[in-house]
This record gives structure tokens, C-alpha cells and sequence, in this order.
């Protein structure tokens, strides 16, 4: 039986994902309202974390596991009218470990209890110890704790409260429609939690003291008692700014996103989670990250176009899962997702000109248009819309602005012959979309995609 290989050579596409949002498995909120992510809470709201600082900080510890949301964990300190604000960040010292940690056992009063499925305390306490385990687990022993009976020997106290959490007048609806997931927990003093002292002579990082005394988590919504791996979750969220994570993450799939859904929480830390925090606890504690002016944000300069002929990444990427094979254009940063792989200029909460390749069961470029495009084409003005033909398959490229007239996203759908269809998207900024042309041409010029084999088989 012959594998059958479609090579995919043709012209450019411009732009990817839709304007300002992530690639779909990996969502980003940018919707700026209340619930917002993007930005550092409370004092810290003018910073906008920036690819730009990003970048000069990797260059200062270019051994960062990629990808990450590391400007998100930022502890704010001020330093003066002429030092300015310091970015740094602020965790448990490694001689801390194992973390004490006492668990009292939660009263759960009859009247939010289902006489027909009665909880237990212990079960609720369980969920504590199991999201205990998991961070340990997964940040491969730089986290570690140990569960103490006497609450005056604990560095941390989880009291989980057998209460209905208290739902904010400003948030209209029934928990779980969308809310912060804080609501529902909360880490005491995390803003005060890093106290920072003089500047290390010898390296570029400050003295710092953390500690987060006690985390509260609610165990009722107005629905009844959350179960228990809910409650399992939302003390693993809890967690996460426990250990040292000042803000949120910007990803809608990791633990560390602010918002929930109908009750919809992270069942585990997604890599990006892991990866950050393992970057957390492995770079110097109180290192700084940036210096901004007092209360301000730094000025931001526009994104470089770039320059000179194009090149590609040495390295192709491989995906044996979905069956295809592609070189980003050199510099982009890649990341595998559920139905392929996203690739972009600078991290993925923060680039200009980004590609995603997606490969999804659809029979036909109608259904593929019908079930998955069309949606995402909503509110964005059409500039071209064409059926194509690529080496013998069907196609169909789509190019659109953002409603701002921003962005340029292109869309090449194919029909592979084996009951799947590949999308190639591509996203810059229109002042740039000319610059960019050459380089995603060339990238999607060394895209080979091979049939399934036994649709291969069904062809010869």
C-alpha cells in the first residue's frame, strides 16, 4: 500500500489567526472588558506586559522553557521619582521547601447538603491534598509540601469555607455564565505577599521575602456544593498565586485563566502552566524583569517589518500525528496544538505576523466553510474569496480585514481526498502584510502533507 503525497507549493497567504486572538487551541482573551486577563490586577493594571521586555529578559536567561506567560506573574514595586517602578519576580525561597501546609476539615452545613447525594467533608479536604499533589508533581520536585496537623506550624492554611461564595452584584447572571474564578477562592495578602529589599550587587535581581499565608476556597456556587474536582481545581488555581503568580494567565485552556464557564474549569495544568512555573522557580528569585516610570507604561515602538530575503527555520516541523511536514519562516517560535501546530514571531500572547496549520475530519470545502470558517470570519470585511486548485485538490483561499482595517488574515483550505481538510492561516499587521509576504510564501511553499494510509491505499 503507497502513501499518497500531496506537496503543497503555491503562492503567499497574509495573515493568521483572527485579529488579536490566539490560535484555537490556545485561546487568548482580548476583549477588554472587566474580566479581561491581559493586564496585571490591582496596582499593577498600567503595566501591559510587551513582547519587547520579553524579549530582552529571555536574552538575559536564554535558557527559558518556551512557551510561557512569565509577564504575567510580575510582582509591581515601587522605587522612587527617579528610580522608577521595578517589574520582579517573587516566589518561595528553595530553603522553604516543603512547604508546611494545614488543611483544617471544612463545616458543611445541612442546608446546602443533597439529601439524596450527601458530600463529606473529608471529600472536600481530599480535593486540597490531591491539588497539592498535583503542583508538586508536575514542577518535577523545585515545589514541594508537607501536610502538618498544627495550624501554628503551617506556611500556608487552605480553609475551605462550607459557604456559597459571594457573587459581586456587577456580575449579572448565574455563577459559572463568566466570572473571575477568584470569586470562588482567594490567595490572602498576594498583593502584599512580596516585600522587596536592596538590589543583589552581584547579580540583576533583588532581595525578596514572599509568603502567602492562607488561601480561602468557597466549596458552594448558588447551584449547591461544587464537586470534587472542582474543588480540586480551583484550590490548584489558588495555588498558583500562592506560589508566586502575581496576575493571570492570557490562555483560556491553562489553570492559571481568571474566567470560568457554566462551572467548566481546567481539569490540569496545561504545558504553558507547568513551563512558567517551572521557569519561576528555576530562574534567580527577585530578578527584575523591566523598569517602568512611576505609575506609567512604557512607550511602545511598532513592530519591526522584516528585511531581507526570506528565510526559513533549519529545522522543518514534523508532525507524524496529522501527517504533515512545514519550515516556519526563521525566528518563529512554534507550538503544537490540538489539530496542528501555531507558529509566530514572538510569544504567543504577544506577536505581529503568526501561521497556524490545522488539520481537521471535514469532508468537503463547504462543510469546512459551514462548520468551522464561517464563525470566524464574522465581522471581518471580506477582500478576496476564491476557489482555487492545488496540485490537482480542491481548494479555497479567503483574505479579510479586522473590523479596524489592522490586520490582514488569509485563509487556504484543501481538500486532502482522505476525508480531511488542511487550513494554512497566516496573520500580519496591514502596514506590514507587503514586508511579510515573501517570508510566508516561502514557508508555505515547504508544506507536504500526506494522505492517511489506508485512504492512500483506497486511491492506487
Amino acid at each position: 500500500m503507497r502513501r499518497g503525497r500531496l506537496a503543497l507549493g503555491v503562492a503567499a497567504i497574509l495573515g493568521l489567526c483572527l485579529a488579536g486572538s490566539a490560535p484555537w487551541a490556545e485561546p487568548v482573551d482580548r476583549s477588554g472588558g472587566s474580566l479581561q486577563p491581559s493586564r496585571l490586577d490591582g496596582p499593577d493594571r498600567h503595566y501591559q506586559p510587551d513582547r519587547r521586555d520579553y524579549e530582552a529578559f529571555r536574552a538575559a536567561h536564554p535558557d527559558l522553557l518556551e512557551p510561557n506567560y512569565l509577564p504575567f506573574m510580575l510582582h509591581r514595586k515601587p522605587g522612587g521619582r527617579v528610580a522608577g517602578d521595578e517589574l520582579i519576580l517573587c516566589r518561595w525561597e528553595a530553603s522553604r521547601m516543603p512547604l508546611a501546609v494545614h488543611v483544617p476539615l471544612p463545616a458543611i452545613p445541612a442546608a446546602l447538603q443533597n439529601e439524596f447525594d450527601p458530600r463529606a467533608p473529608e471529600t472536600y479536604r481530599r480535593a486540597a491534598h490531591d491539588a497539592l499533589g498535583l503542583w508538586q508533581d508536575e514542577l518535577e520536585g523545585e515545589v514541594r509540601f508537607r501536610v502538618v496537623q498544627d495550624p501554628l506550624q503551617a506556611d500556608l492554611r487552605i480553609v475551605l469555607r462550607g459557604e456559597r461564595a459571594p457573587i459581586p452584584a456587577a456580575l449579572p447572571g448565574p455563577l459559572g455564565d463568566a466570572l473571575e474564578q477568584e470569586v470562588l477562592g482567594q490567595a490572602e495578602a498576594l498583593r502584599e505577599a512580596c516585600r522587596r529589599g536592596p538590589l543583589d550587587p552581584d547579580a540583576d535581581r533583588y532581595f525578596v521575602d514572599f509568603a502567602v499565608p492562607e488561601i480561602e476556597i468557597f466549596l458552594a456556587d448558588r447551584h449547591g456544593l461544587l464537586l470534587q474536582g472542582q474543588v480540586e481545581m480551583v484550590v490548584a488555581h489558588e495555588l498558583g498565586h500562592a506560589l508566586g503568580m502575581r496576575g493571570h494567565s492570557p490562555h483560556a485552556k491553562d489553570l492559571m485563566y481568571p474566567v470560568i464557564s457554566n462551572r467548566k474549569l481546567a481539569k490540569a495544568l496545561s504545558d504553558r502552566d507547568v513551563r512558567s512555573f517551572l521557569a519561576l522557580y528555576r530562574l534567580p528569585n527577585g530578578a527584575r524583569y523591566a523598569r517602568l516610570a512611576p505609575g506609567a507604561s512604557p512607550e511602545r515602538a511598532p513592530g519591526e517589518p522584516p528585511s531581507g530575503p526570506p528565510e526559513l527555520a533549519a529545522a522543518p516541523h514534523v508532525d507524524p500525528r496529522l501527517g504533515f511536514s512545514w519550515q516556519p519562516p526563521a525566528g518563529f517560535r512554534r507550538s503544537e496544538t490540538d489539530h496542528g501546530v501555531f507558529a509566530a514571531n514572538g510569544p504567543t500572547w504577544a506577536f505581529d505576523a503568526s501561521i497556524e496549520i490545522a488539520v481537521w475530519p471535514s469532508p468537503s470545502l463547504e462543510d469546512f466553510h459551514a462548520r468551522i470558517l464561517q464563525p470566524l470570519l464574522a465581522g471581518r470585511w471580506l477582500r478576496s474569496r476564491s476557489y482555487r486548485e492545488f496540485l490537482g485538490r480542491r481548494g479555497l483561499e479567503i483574505v479579510v480585514e479586522d473590523a479596524a482595517g489592522e490586520v490582514v488574515e488569509s485563509f487556504r483550505v484543501i481538500e486532502t481526498g482522505d476525508a480531511r481538510t488542511l487550513l494554512f492561516r497566516a496573520r500580519t499587521p496591514r502596514v506590514t502584510a507587503a514586508a511579510w509576504a515573501p517570508w510566508i510564501e516561502r514557508s508555505f511553499a515547504s508544506l507536504e502533507f500526506w494522505q492517511e494510509p489506508a485512504a492512500a491505499g483506497r486511491d492506487h
